[in-house]
């Protein structure tokens, strides 16, 4: 799921409160926030490098693609999905 940074400060925000409202935890809000914010962005990261790595392979074969009319964003896809299972990245 592609998030931008107004979505990611928004997620970390909701999910800091919540957090803070419904458990016992030896941190203020803001710290949590903070964390929580850290993690989401690191997550968007790896999937852009995921993302950046599917499209170089499929650059690298455009021509056979082309010939054989396979649908570039479906082969995107699976690409996607499979360097993400291989990392261990959930998709």
């Amino acid at each position: 799921m592609k998030l931008n940074n107004t979505i990611a400060n928004f997620l970390a925000k909701t999910l800091a409160k919540t957090l803070m409202e419904q458990m016992l935890l030896d941190t203020d809000e803001e710290t949590l926030y903070r964390i929580i914010l850290q993690v989401i962005n690191r997550t968007i990261e790896e999937e852009k490098k995921i993302e950046e790595e599917a499209h170089k392979l499929l650059r690298e074969h455009i021509d056979l693609i082309e010939k054989e009319g396979v649908s570039y964003q479906k082969l995107f896809q699976r690409i996607k999905e499979k360097i993400a299972k291989e990392r261990g990245f959930p998709i």
